[in-house]
């Protein structure tokens, strides 16, 4: 299948570039900041680096190509068909150049099988970790008996991203406007989705193209974080544990969620009470929106490929700050601290000025992928930077991303200012004093707090600087607000929690690890287990409720004669006035674009909501046809459709009868739950 193949030379291109511009990701082993961990998987860094780095640049030259033909019938038949011949010529090249890949290939992949078959506690670990990713992904969202079926946790947002994904594969997207309120631009990071699209495009159904590729991307975190505890810590258990946190998160609220529904009926009792919760819990402001656990995974599927580049990044820099490390570890005592730590002839230069360009370029083309998880990654370089070797490829990196994020930002968006920075301390605690913010982030992040803060102090010397480095997106997210919804802050304070927890597994590692007499041995044991326990009870009790939750679906035919009828009788740029909040979601299924559908997300990422929703409202109520006419040619109306959420007046009035005897009905489904009305546009 096309789909599978382009995947392939996707991942192929990937390997590509990280093999002639980080070499060293290839011997993982040599990163680690101590001692080198013998049984390191090499594989659990070449291929979430090749798929990560090779959707960015695959994604690229198909949307380059694509916006070139987008005149045409199928840009995206162009797009694919130059950017596969782009991938496949690369990859001879490489291929004939290099002579050694197969058997660097094999080598790697029999070396992984090897440690693996040595450690098979870790082989079914990382097993069991696939295995929960993908039921999270296809649990939440599928095609099934002819129709798709949304999990009730996910329906909002996927009704912005099955839009997106379709106004590409379906539609003809260029220049890419966002689909519920087209205005000439895209505000929103859409480039995984253009992925995904090209994945249907070429052959995929939309639900195993979108699990599969979100599989891929979390179960790829999960690996590179597994990577950056080895790295840091030089244990292989500190790495499972760094998941098992990553998945299911820390917060007070899971005891006292227990604690509030005393007494049990026993075990049974206790037991439906933990896999029983029909909704998120929490008792901090937000907590129980389902904003800080597994739900966001699913629901921003986008979201792990941002954090993959992310951790990518911080790895490909790691020999920079080692070398600094090592220096300083080493140092004669009577030089001056402050003298090596400026002054040294390498502490500046770059060391090799092509691998901060090209990964300047990566990160910077990744803005459109995830723009947070490029916002914390240039976060924490910027820390990185100052306690490392070579500090200008740090800078050269941080200007080349941001110079092609302003690039794309003036062509998905020109006139508009996209990620302006204001000061708002506190984030959505609701005492936004000094003690009160404290309170609210260690009611929030629970037992792993204290933990956290433990394992820094074990290894002080050695953990620092990857302290500040991981608390630099905590401190962004309490400070400063890039969008008008300040809640979206929250992906920030995750990442820094997914890499802090390092020191909470290491401090966990080293309680039960320490040789001690047998009974002491057991009583630190049975402490470490209690606290992971502690650590993780929240989210398990959140992955219960995902389940619970999404049991209850919204369901939208696959195919329908709506859809037919859209896809033979309107044009992909047509625009359609529909209900707010809401309209038919076979519309978007077609690849078509609503004037003011589901405001929230437009509003924020900070489009004029407020502007157009008042001529929103004159056009559903108009006070004359005259005014009606000119309303719907003004702001390019081609269709009103005119469905039970617009006739229900619950959200906005309306007046259907009157737009009804204004313009001509052109489509009318057979129990008359759906009216297209065609206007003097054309």
């Amino acid at each position: 299948m096309l789909a599978i193949a382009y995947l392939l030379i996707t991942i192929f291109i990937g390997y590509i570039f990280i093999s002639t511009y980080t070499p060293y990701l290839l011997k993982p082993e040599g990163l680690c900041i101590e001692t080198p961990v013998k049984k390191f998987p090499i594989l659990f860094v070449v291929f979430p680096a090749s798929f990560s780095i090779g959707v960015v640049i695959s994604s690229w030259l198909l949307y380059i190509f694509s916006f070139i033909f987008r005149e045409t019938e199928s840009p995206l038949f162009f797009g694919s068909l130059i950017s596969f011949t782009c991938m496949i010529a690369a990859v001879v090249l490489y291929v004939i150049k290099s002579g050694s890949f197969s058997t660097d290939s094999w080598k790697i992949s029999k070396r992984f099988a090897m440690i693996m078959r040595q450690n098979m506690p870790q082989a079914f670990f990382f097993i069991s970790v696939l295995v929960f990713t993908i039921w999270m992904m296809t649990y939440t969202f599928g095609v099934e008996d002819g129709y798709i079926r949304v999990g009730q946790t996910v329906n909002g947002d996927f009704s912005v991203h099955t839009a997106i994904i379709r106004s590409f594969s379906i539609g003809r997207n260029f220049p890419t406007q966002f689909p519920h309120f087209p205005d000439g631009t895209m505000r929103y990071h859409f480039m995984f989705h253009f992925f995904i699209a090209a994945l249907e495009f070429l052959g995929l159904r939309i639900d195993i193209a979108i699990n599969t590729i979100s599989t891929i991307t979390l179960f790829n975190v999960a690996l590179l974080l597994y990577v950056m505890a080895i790295i840091i810590t030089g244990k292989l258990e500190a790495g499972m544990l760094t998941i098992v946190f990553f998945f299911f998160r820390s917060s007070f609220s899971g005891l006292r969620y227990i604690f509030q529904n005393r007494p049990f009926d026993g075990v049974a009792g206790f037991l439906e009470l933990l896999t029983g919760a029909e909704s998120f819990i929490g008792y901090t402001n937000g907590e129980d929106w389902g904003i800080w656990n597994i739900n966001v995974y699913v629901n921003q599927r986008h979201f792990a490929l941002g954090i993959s580049l992310m951790l990518i990044g911080i790895i490909s820099m790691i020999p920079l700050f080692k070398k600094m490390y090592d220096t300083h570890k080493g140092h004669d005592k009577t030089e001056s601290c402050l003298k090596r730590f400026l002054f040294q002839d390498n502490n500046w230069q770059p060391e090799k000025a092509i691998r901060a360009i090209s990964l300047g370029v990566i990160f910077g083309a990744s803005t459109f992928f995830h723009g947070s998880a490029m916002i914390a990654l240039m976060c924490m370089l910027a820390v990185m930077g100052l306690f490392s070797k070579h500090r200008l490829e740090y800078l050269i990196i941080a200007v080349i991303t941001f110079a092609l994020a302003v690039l794309q930002s003036y062509f998905f968006a020109p006139g508009a200012e996209l990620g302006s920075p204001r000061l708002l301390v506190g984030f959505i605690a609701d005492d936004l004093s000094f003690r009160g913010i404290v309170t609210y982030i260690i009611m929030l992040k629970g037992v792993a707090v204290p933990i956290i803060i433990i394992g820094i102090a074990l290894k002080l010397k050695r953990f620092i600087v990857f302290f500040l480095m991981f608390i630099t997106p905590f401190i962004f997210a309490f400070t400063i607000s890039l969008t008008p919804d300040i809640t979206v802050n929250h992906k920030f304070v995750m990442i820094s929690m997914a890499l802090l927890n390092i020191f909470a597994a290491n401090t966990i590692c080293v309680l039960i690890g320490s040789s001690c007499r047998k009974l002491i041995k057991f009583a630190r044991m049975l402490l470490g287990i209690l606290l992971v326990v502690s650590i993780v009870l929240t989210g398990i009790i959140d992955a219960f409720a995902v389940r619970n939750l999404n049991q209850h679906t919204f369901d939208v035919r696959y195919t329908s004669s709506f859809q037919e009828w859209l896809l033979t009788n309107t044009h992909p740029h047509d625009i359609f006035l529909t209900a707010t909040w809401g309209g038919p979601e076979e519309l978007f299924l077609a690849g078509r674009k609503a004037y003011f559908a589901w405001p929230f997300y437009a509003w924020s990422g900070g489009h004029d909501t407020e502007a157009r929703e008042k001529i929103f409202l004159e056009m559903v109520q108009p006070y004359s046809e005259e005014k009606a006419r000119q309303l719907m040619i003004e702001h390019g109306i081609s269709y009103i459709v005119i469905d039970r959420l617009f006739d229900s007046q619950i959200m906005f009035s309306s007046d259907p009868i009157m737009l009804k005897s204004i313009f001509p009905t052109v489509y009318s489904c057979s129990d008359h739950s759906i009216y297209v009305l065609k206007t003097d546009y054309h």
